[in-house]
Protein backbone atom coordinates (compact mmCIF):
# COMPACT_ATOMS: atom_id res chain seq x y z
CA UNK A 1 0.00 0.00 0.00
CA UNK A 2 1.46 3.13 -0.80
CA UNK A 3 1.75 6.37 1.14
CA UNK A 4 -1.59 8.17 -0.19
CA UNK A 5 -3.85 4.47 -0.22
CA UNK A 6 -2.71 4.23 3.45
CA UNK A 7 -4.28 8.05 4.29
CA UNK A 8 -7.03 7.23 2.30
CA UNK A 9 -7.40 4.33 4.55
CA UNK A 10 -7.48 6.49 7.67
CA UNK A 11 -10.56 8.27 6.20
CA UNK A 12 -12.57 5.39 5.93
CA UNK A 13 -11.32 2.83 8.52
CA UNK A 14 -14.13 -0.45 8.63
CA UNK A 15 -12.99 -0.73 12.50
CA UNK A 16 -11.89 1.62 15.77
CA UNK A 17 -10.85 0.06 18.76
CA UNK A 18 -10.53 2.91 21.52
CA UNK A 19 -8.24 2.23 24.20
CA UNK A 20 -8.11 4.27 27.06
CA UNK A 21 -11.48 5.06 27.25
CA UNK A 22 -13.35 6.09 30.68
CA UNK A 23 -16.28 6.14 32.38
CA UNK A 24 -15.27 8.89 34.86
CA UNK A 25 -16.96 11.83 34.11
CA UNK A 26 -14.09 13.67 35.38
CA UNK A 27 -12.04 11.83 32.58
CA UNK A 28 -12.81 14.43 29.67
CA UNK A 29 -10.37 12.69 27.63
CA UNK A 30 -11.36 9.44 28.07
CA UNK A 31 -15.01 10.04 27.02
CA UNK A 32 -14.66 12.89 24.48
CA UNK A 33 -14.03 10.53 21.41
CA UNK A 34 -16.04 7.77 22.62
CA UNK A 35 -19.32 10.62 22.98
CA UNK A 36 -18.26 11.82 19.46
CA UNK A 37 -18.19 8.25 17.66
CA UNK A 38 -21.62 7.06 19.03
CA UNK A 39 -23.34 10.88 18.68
CA UNK A 40 -22.41 10.40 14.59
CA UNK A 41 -23.45 6.65 14.15
CA UNK A 42 -19.83 5.75 13.43
CA UNK A 43 -20.70 3.05 10.40
CA UNK A 44 -17.76 0.49 10.96
CA UNK A 45 -17.19 -1.37 14.23
CA UNK A 46 -16.39 -0.39 17.56
CA UNK A 47 -14.77 -2.49 20.36
CA UNK A 48 -13.64 -1.27 23.51
CA UNK A 49 -10.27 -2.08 25.58
CA UNK A 50 -9.94 -1.34 29.03
CA UNK A 51 -9.43 -3.85 32.42
CA UNK A 52 -11.54 -1.71 34.28
CA UNK A 53 -14.85 -1.95 33.24
CA UNK A 54 -16.33 -5.08 31.52
CA UNK A 55 -18.96 -3.03 29.68
CA UNK A 56 -18.76 0.74 27.99
CA UNK A 57 -21.16 2.55 26.43
CA UNK A 58 -23.15 -1.03 25.67
CA UNK A 59 -20.03 -2.39 24.55
CA UNK A 60 -18.45 -5.62 25.78
CA UNK A 61 -14.49 -4.46 26.70
CA UNK A 62 -11.60 -6.58 26.08
CA UNK A 63 -8.35 -6.55 28.28
CA UNK A 64 -6.12 -5.95 25.04
CA UNK A 65 -5.94 -5.25 21.27
CA UNK A 66 -4.84 -8.67 21.28
CA UNK A 67 -7.69 -10.43 22.63
CA UNK A 68 -10.16 -8.47 20.32
CA UNK A 69 -11.53 -11.48 18.21
CA UNK A 70 -11.03 -9.96 14.44
CA UNK A 71 -8.93 -7.42 12.45
CA UNK A 72 -8.80 -3.64 13.47
CA UNK A 73 -7.79 -1.31 11.03
CA UNK A 74 -7.56 1.88 13.40
CA UNK A 75 -6.74 2.52 16.81
CA UNK A 76 -7.49 5.74 19.05
CA UNK A 77 -5.57 5.68 22.04
CA UNK A 78 -6.13 7.83 24.95
CA UNK A 79 -3.63 6.30 27.67
CA UNK A 80 -0.69 7.87 29.35
CA UNK A 81 2.77 8.26 26.78
CA UNK A 82 4.43 5.48 28.92
CA UNK A 83 2.47 3.17 27.73
CA UNK A 84 2.21 3.50 24.15
CA UNK A 85 5.61 1.62 23.29
CA UNK A 86 3.84 -1.60 24.31
CA UNK A 87 0.10 -0.52 22.71
CA UNK A 88 2.23 -0.24 19.43
CA UNK A 89 3.74 -3.50 19.88
CA UNK A 90 0.12 -5.05 20.15
CA UNK A 91 -0.84 -2.90 17.51
CA UNK A 92 1.74 -4.74 15.21
CA UNK A 93 1.15 -8.15 16.51
CA UNK A 94 -2.78 -7.84 15.53
CA UNK A 95 -2.03 -6.15 12.02
CA UNK A 96 -3.58 -2.32 12.57
CA UNK A 97 -2.79 -0.53 9.75
CA UNK A 98 -3.03 2.72 12.00
CA UNK A 99 -3.00 4.28 15.28
CA UNK A 100 -4.33 7.67 16.49
CA UNK A 101 -2.51 9.23 19.43
CA UNK A 102 -4.60 11.36 21.39
CA UNK A 103 -2.23 10.80 23.96
CA UNK A 104 0.14 13.83 25.02
CA UNK A 105 3.23 14.17 26.61
CA UNK A 106 6.30 13.19 23.43
CA UNK A 107 8.16 15.59 21.69
CA UNK A 108 5.81 18.82 22.46
CA UNK A 109 6.66 18.70 26.33
CA UNK A 110 10.79 19.48 25.45
CA UNK A 111 11.87 16.76 27.72
CA UNK A 112 14.32 14.21 26.66
CA UNK A 113 12.01 11.02 27.46
CA UNK A 114 9.00 12.46 25.70
CA UNK A 115 11.63 12.78 22.92
CA UNK A 116 13.15 9.55 23.10
CA UNK A 117 9.12 7.72 23.86
CA UNK A 118 8.50 9.43 20.09
CA UNK A 119 11.21 8.17 18.21
CA UNK A 120 10.67 4.57 20.11
CA UNK A 121 6.66 4.85 18.76
CA UNK A 122 7.89 6.18 15.25
CA UNK A 123 10.35 3.25 15.06
CA UNK A 124 7.90 0.53 15.63
CA UNK A 125 5.25 2.18 13.54
CA UNK A 126 8.08 1.82 10.43
CA UNK A 127 9.12 -1.74 11.18
CA UNK A 128 5.31 -2.74 10.90
CA UNK A 129 3.49 -0.70 8.58
CA UNK A 130 1.15 1.43 11.00
CA UNK A 131 0.62 5.12 9.96
CA UNK A 132 0.48 7.76 13.35
CA UNK A 133 -1.77 10.20 13.16
CA UNK A 134 -0.10 12.53 15.98
CA UNK A 135 0.66 12.49 18.78
CA UNK A 136 -1.21 14.92 21.12
CA UNK A 137 -3.98 15.19 18.51
CA UNK A 138 -7.48 15.19 18.46
CA UNK A 139 -6.97 13.21 15.24
CA UNK A 140 -9.71 13.03 11.94
CA UNK A 141 -13.12 13.83 11.05
CA UNK A 142 -14.74 12.95 7.89
CA UNK A 143 -18.54 13.30 7.91
CA UNK A 144 -18.93 10.66 4.97
CA UNK A 145 -17.66 7.82 7.33
CA UNK A 146 -19.23 8.97 10.67
CA UNK A 147 -15.78 9.67 12.10
CA UNK A 148 -15.13 12.47 14.17
CA UNK A 149 -13.39 13.51 17.10
CA UNK A 150 -16.01 15.94 18.20
CA UNK A 151 -20.22 15.67 18.85
CA UNK A 152 -21.28 19.10 17.76
CA UNK A 153 -19.81 19.23 14.19
CA UNK A 154 -21.56 19.06 11.15
CA UNK A 155 -23.11 15.52 10.20
CA UNK A 156 -23.72 16.67 6.53
CA UNK A 157 -20.38 16.81 3.93
CA UNK A 158 -18.97 19.50 2.04
CA UNK A 159 -15.92 20.35 -0.41
CA UNK A 160 -13.75 22.09 2.05
CA UNK A 161 -11.09 19.94 3.77
CA UNK A 162 -8.82 21.41 6.55
CA UNK A 163 -5.01 20.22 8.34
CA UNK A 164 -4.37 21.91 11.57
CA UNK A 165 -1.23 21.53 13.61
CA UNK A 166 -3.53 22.58 16.83
CA UNK A 167 -6.49 20.67 17.80
CA UNK A 168 -8.24 23.77 19.21
CA UNK A 169 -7.51 25.86 15.98
CA UNK A 170 -9.01 23.27 14.20
CA UNK A 171 -12.10 23.21 15.98
CA UNK A 172 -12.68 26.79 16.52
CA UNK A 173 -12.46 26.82 12.35
CA UNK A 174 -14.59 24.21 11.97
CA UNK A 175 -16.86 25.80 14.04
CA UNK A 176 -17.07 29.17 12.85
CA UNK A 177 -17.31 27.88 9.19
CA UNK A 178 -20.30 25.88 9.63
CA UNK A 179 -21.87 29.31 11.35
CA UNK A 180 -21.04 30.21 7.63
CA UNK A 181 -22.36 27.14 5.58
CA UNK A 182 -19.09 25.47 5.18
CA UNK A 183 -19.20 21.70 4.84
CA UNK A 184 -16.36 19.63 4.93
CA UNK A 185 -15.07 16.62 3.26
CA UNK A 186 -11.99 15.28 5.39
CA UNK A 187 -10.41 16.77 8.75
CA UNK A 188 -6.90 15.61 10.63
CA UNK A 189 -5.59 17.52 13.33
CA UNK A 190 -2.23 16.35 13.54
CA UNK A 191 -0.39 17.85 16.58
CA UNK A 192 2.83 16.71 16.58
CA UNK A 193 2.99 14.63 13.53
CA UNK A 194 5.72 12.43 14.01
CA UNK A 195 4.73 10.31 10.77
CA UNK A 196 2.30 11.65 8.47
CA UNK A 197 2.56 15.57 8.60
CA UNK A 198 1.19 18.63 6.92
CA UNK A 199 3.03 17.51 3.65
CA UNK A 200 1.34 13.72 3.58
CA UNK A 201 -2.34 15.18 3.94
CA UNK A 202 -1.54 18.30 1.22
CA UNK A 203 -0.61 15.75 -1.18
CA UNK A 204 -3.11 13.65 -0.58
CA UNK A 205 -6.03 16.11 -0.88
CA UNK A 206 -4.59 17.48 -3.66
CA UNK A 207 -6.00 14.63 -5.95
CA UNK A 208 -9.00 13.96 -3.24
CA UNK A 209 -12.02 14.19 -5.54
CA UNK A 210 -14.62 15.24 -2.79
CA UNK A 211 -12.18 18.35 -1.79
CA UNK A 212 -12.02 21.82 -3.56
CA UNK A 213 -10.37 23.71 -1.10
CA UNK A 214 -8.08 22.96 0.86
CA UNK A 215 -7.36 25.20 4.55
CA UNK A 216 -3.90 24.55 6.25
CA UNK A 217 -2.80 26.35 10.12
CA UNK A 218 0.57 25.11 10.43
CA UNK A 219 3.29 25.86 12.97
CA UNK A 220 6.07 24.53 11.06
CA UNK A 221 8.03 21.67 9.21
CA UNK A 222 10.22 19.14 9.63
CA UNK A 223 11.34 18.98 5.89
CA UNK A 224 10.92 22.21 3.97
CA UNK A 225 11.73 21.19 0.86
CA UNK A 226 9.25 18.64 0.61
CA UNK A 227 6.68 20.92 1.64
CA UNK A 228 7.42 23.48 -0.48
CA UNK A 229 7.10 21.31 -3.63
CA UNK A 230 4.13 19.20 -2.52
CA UNK A 231 2.63 23.18 -2.00
CA UNK A 232 3.61 24.86 -4.88
CA UNK A 233 2.02 21.48 -6.94
CA UNK A 234 -1.45 21.65 -5.12
CA UNK A 235 -1.99 25.27 -5.34
CA UNK A 236 -1.88 25.08 -8.81
CA UNK A 237 -4.92 22.26 -8.49
CA UNK A 238 -6.94 23.96 -5.66
CA UNK A 239 -6.91 27.05 -3.24
CA UNK A 240 -4.86 26.35 -0.10
CA UNK A 241 -5.44 28.54 2.40
CA UNK A 242 -2.62 29.61 5.28
CA UNK A 243 -2.76 30.59 8.55
CA UNK A 244 0.73 30.31 9.47
CA UNK A 245 1.04 29.86 13.58
CA UNK A 246 4.26 31.02 15.62
CA UNK A 247 5.95 33.54 13.87
CA UNK A 248 7.18 36.25 16.87
CA UNK A 249 9.75 35.25 19.00
CA UNK A 250 7.07 34.57 21.95
CA UNK A 251 5.09 32.93 19.26
CA UNK A 252 7.96 30.58 18.49
CA UNK A 253 8.81 29.47 21.63
CA UNK A 254 4.75 28.74 22.74
CA UNK A 255 4.78 26.52 18.87
CA UNK A 256 7.98 24.77 20.17
CA UNK A 257 6.42 23.53 23.63
CA UNK A 258 2.71 22.91 21.89
CA UNK A 259 3.81 20.72 19.55
CA UNK A 260 7.28 20.61 19.11
CA UNK A 261 7.73 22.17 15.70
CA UNK A 262 10.97 23.80 14.27
CA UNK A 263 9.10 27.00 13.25
CA UNK A 264 11.38 28.90 11.10
CA UNK A 265 11.82 33.29 10.61
CA UNK A 266 8.83 35.10 9.24
CA UNK A 267 10.43 36.57 6.22
CA UNK A 268 11.20 32.62 5.13
CA UNK A 269 7.71 31.77 5.50
CA UNK A 270 6.56 34.89 4.03
CA UNK A 271 8.43 34.06 1.17
CA UNK A 272 7.73 30.46 0.63
CA UNK A 273 3.98 31.08 0.73
CA UNK A 274 4.11 33.81 -1.78
CA UNK A 275 6.05 31.46 -4.21
CA UNK A 276 4.05 28.21 -4.23
CA UNK A 277 1.08 30.50 -4.83
CA UNK A 278 -0.77 29.42 -1.41
CA UNK A 279 -2.95 32.38 0.09
CA UNK A 280 -1.60 33.72 3.18
CA UNK A 281 -4.03 34.91 5.81
CA UNK A 282 -3.21 35.60 9.74
CA UNK A 283 -6.01 34.49 11.92
CA UNK A 284 -8.56 32.00 11.98
CA UNK A 285 -11.47 34.52 11.63
CA UNK A 286 -9.34 35.51 8.18
CA UNK A 287 -8.89 31.66 7.54
CA UNK A 288 -12.67 31.20 7.38
CA UNK A 289 -13.87 34.26 5.43
CA UNK A 290 -11.02 33.93 2.95
CA UNK A 291 -12.61 29.84 2.48
CA UNK A 292 -16.20 30.84 2.53
CA UNK A 293 -15.30 33.57 -0.40
CA UNK A 294 -13.33 30.31 -2.70
CA UNK A 295 -16.50 28.00 -1.48
CA UNK A 296 -19.68 30.72 -2.07
CA UNK A 297 -18.23 33.19 -4.84
CA UNK A 298 -17.32 33.11 -8.76
CA UNK A 299 -13.52 33.58 -9.38
CA UNK A 300 -13.48 37.49 -10.16
CA UNK A 301 -13.14 38.47 -13.83
CA UNK A 302 -10.56 41.35 -13.06
CA UNK A 303 -9.74 43.30 -10.30
CA UNK A 304 -12.05 46.59 -10.24
CA UNK A 305 -13.70 46.47 -7.12
CA UNK A 306 -17.55 48.12 -6.08
CA UNK A 307 -17.77 48.40 -1.99
CA UNK A 308 -21.07 48.99 -0.38
CA UNK A 309 -21.15 50.46 2.72
CA UNK A 310 -22.75 52.50 5.32
CA UNK A 311 -20.54 55.11 7.61
CA UNK A 312 -18.03 56.83 5.64
CA UNK A 313 -15.06 55.24 7.92
CA UNK A 314 -16.01 51.87 7.10
CA UNK A 315 -15.63 52.82 3.19
CA UNK A 316 -12.70 54.42 3.83
CA UNK A 317 -10.93 51.81 5.39
CA UNK A 318 -12.31 49.36 2.99
CA UNK A 319 -11.52 51.01 -0.16
CA UNK A 320 -7.79 51.34 1.27
CA UNK A 321 -7.93 47.53 2.26
CA UNK A 322 -8.58 46.52 -1.03
CA UNK A 323 -6.17 48.79 -2.55
CA UNK A 324 -3.15 47.68 -0.15
CA UNK A 325 -3.58 43.66 -1.69
CA UNK A 326 -3.53 45.79 -5.28
CA UNK A 327 -7.05 45.85 -6.45
CA UNK A 328 -8.67 48.93 -8.10
CA UNK A 329 -11.75 50.70 -6.53
CA UNK A 330 -12.50 52.58 -9.29
CA UNK A 331 -14.96 56.32 -9.87
CA UNK A 332 -18.09 54.65 -11.38
CA UNK A 333 -18.94 56.00 -14.80
CA UNK A 334 -21.80 59.20 -14.50
CA UNK A 335 -23.97 55.81 -15.96
CA UNK A 336 -24.10 54.29 -12.63
CA UNK A 337 -23.85 56.73 -10.65
CA UNK A 338 -27.42 58.79 -12.04
CA UNK A 339 -29.10 55.30 -11.17
CA UNK A 340 -27.89 55.38 -7.84
CA UNK A 341 -29.62 58.84 -7.44
CA UNK A 342 -32.16 58.16 -8.50
CA UNK A 343 -33.43 56.31 -5.22
CA UNK A 344 -30.61 57.02 -2.95
CA UNK A 345 -30.98 60.68 -1.49
CA UNK A 346 -27.80 63.46 -1.60
CA UNK A 347 -27.46 64.18 1.37
CA UNK A 348 -25.65 61.51 4.05
CA UNK A 349 -24.61 59.37 1.40
CA UNK A 350 -22.28 59.02 -1.52
CA UNK A 351 -22.38 56.94 -4.68
CA UNK A 352 -18.79 57.77 -5.58
CA UNK A 353 -17.79 54.31 -4.98
CA UNK A 354 -17.20 53.42 -2.24
CA UNK A 355 -21.10 54.09 -2.20
CA UNK A 356 -22.41 54.84 1.11
CA UNK A 357 -25.83 54.47 2.22
CA UNK A 358 -28.32 55.03 4.29
CA UNK A 359 -30.53 52.07 2.46
CA UNK A 360 -28.56 49.13 3.78
CA UNK A 361 -29.67 50.09 7.72
CA UNK A 362 -32.98 51.73 6.90
CA UNK A 363 -34.57 49.11 3.71
CA UNK A 364 -31.74 46.84 3.05
CA UNK A 365 -34.62 45.01 0.40
CA UNK A 366 -35.32 48.34 -1.62
CA UNK A 367 -31.26 48.32 -2.06
CA UNK A 368 -31.09 45.16 -3.59
CA UNK A 369 -34.35 45.37 -5.43
CA UNK A 370 -32.24 48.57 -6.93
CA UNK A 371 -28.83 48.47 -6.31
CA UNK A 372 -28.40 45.48 -8.47
CA UNK A 373 -29.58 46.73 -11.02
CA UNK A 374 -26.79 49.35 -11.66
CA UNK A 375 -23.73 47.54 -10.37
Amino acid sequence: MDRLQSIDYIFHPRSIALVGTSLDPNNWAGQMIPDALLEFKYNGKLYFVSRKSDEMWGYRTYPSIKDIPVSIDYVICSIAAHFTPKLMEECASKGVKAVHLFTSGFSETGEAEGLRLEQEINKIARDNGIRIIGPNSPGIYCPQSRLTFSPILPKESGPVACISQSGGHCIRFLRLGATRGLRYSKVVAYGNGCDLSATDFIEYLAQDQETRVIALYIEGVRDGRRFFDVLRSTAKIKPVIVHKGGHTRAGTRAAASHTGSLTGEKRIWDALLRQTGAIHVHSIDELVDTVVSFVFMDPPKGGNVAVVGYGGGVSVQSADDFEHVGLSVPLFPDEIRDKLRSFTPDANNSVRNPVDTQWLVWDTNKFGRYGSDCL
